[in-house]
């Protein structure tokens, strides 16, 4: 799992900085500290529209951080909110914003009503607001680069000079649940003669060694070193040999972390400039990062038999 959006904790000021109001009827955002019934306390992000506002009126923040989207891919997006009887508490401004191209608008995510929600707690102090958590898996619409999440409500009720809409929100945390399974599923392992090879590929290679790396220590509990990834390269790209040395040695730190390396294929660490790059050096690359995955993925489904991420007679994942 990917988290495209990492948990906004509102008290860090960066983190703060990030989100903006999104029209003229949202006030300037500020944050509020809240001591919870549960005996926990939480910034969070306080946004408010403008006073005065009338039924209906839109208000919300977005964040300027970006992330990529995949039409048709299922992303889960969760926070923690609040929401004062001036506002609707079922979020109905909150949306995917995307890169700003006419022909990939943006889109909102479903209304999710509190009465379905979960509630967390409540304020005790201010307007002693319940506090629920707001859960949403939705299929990403269009594939967009530069996509942004905008969070908000509409007034509910026309408002004195006085009187503003208001929600508090915080926590929030985008995730991608299928991001490892589509980086090691491109994998290419039956790469043949006539075959061409892109810099591009290599890109591939080094995202799908991240995944490997980020399974392993999650699952066998060690740290590994993965140097300098690049995921940038283009048609402009030149490869040299000290690149492909860098990717050999990281794939062969990650196949040292099993226990019988004799398993996979034999790297390669010592490449020069005079050496060709052909189809059975990238078929090696990507079949041992294939393998790897899987082997530790096979092992995880049987954890509930064994109890242990390490089994076997000779410790073979």
């Amino acid at each position: 799992m990917a988290i495209l959006l990492p948990y906004q904790d509102f008290s860090d000021n960066e983190v703060f900085d990030d989100w903006l109001p999104y029209n003229a009827t949202t006030a300037e955002t500020s944050k509020s500290i809240q001591t919870l019934d549960n005996g926990t306390s939480m910034t969070f992000l306080q946004i408010e529209s403008t006073k005065g506002a009338l039924a209906n009126t839109a208000f919300g923040c977005y964040s300027t951080y970006s992330f990529p989207l995949i039409e048709g891919e299922e992303y889960a997006l969760e926070f923690l909110f609040a929401c004062h009887p001036n506002a609707y508490n079922d979020l109905r401004y909150t949306y995917i914003l995307t890169s700003g191209d006419t022909t990939v608008p943006n889109y909102r995510l479903a209304s999710q009503p509190v009465e379905t929600l979960e509630h967390i707690a409540t304020m005790t102090t201010g307007f002693k607001l319940k506090v629920y958590r707001y859960r949403a898996v939705f299929k990403a619409v269009y594939t967009d680069s530069i996509s942004r999440l905008l969070i908000g409500s509409r007034v509910s009720k026309d408002l004195t000079t006085t009187n503003y809409g208001l929600i508090y929100v915080g926590g929030i945390v985008l995730e991608d649940p299928r991001y490892e399974e589509r980086v090691i599923s491109s994998l290419k392992t039956d790469w043949l003669p006539s075959d061409y090879y892109n810099a591009e590929d290599l890109n591939r290679v080094e995202e799908a060694t991240l995944v490997v790396r980020d399974r392993v220590i999650k699952f066998r509990g060690q740290l590994i070193q993965i140097d300098n990834p690049k995921l940038d390269r283009d048609v402009k790209t030149i490869e040299f040999a000290d690149s492909l040395n860098r990717i050999e040695q990281n794939i062969l730190r990650l196949k040292l972390t099993f226990p019988e390396t004799y398993i996979f294929n034999l790297s390669k660490t010592n490449w020069t400039h005079d050496q060709p790059f052909n189809f059975v050096d990238a078929r090696r690359l990507e079949q041992d990062l294939y393998n790897m995955w899987y082997r530790i993925e096979n092992n995880i489904t049987n954890i509930p038999y064994c109890g242990t991420v390490i089994a076997g007679e000779r410790g073979v994942l």
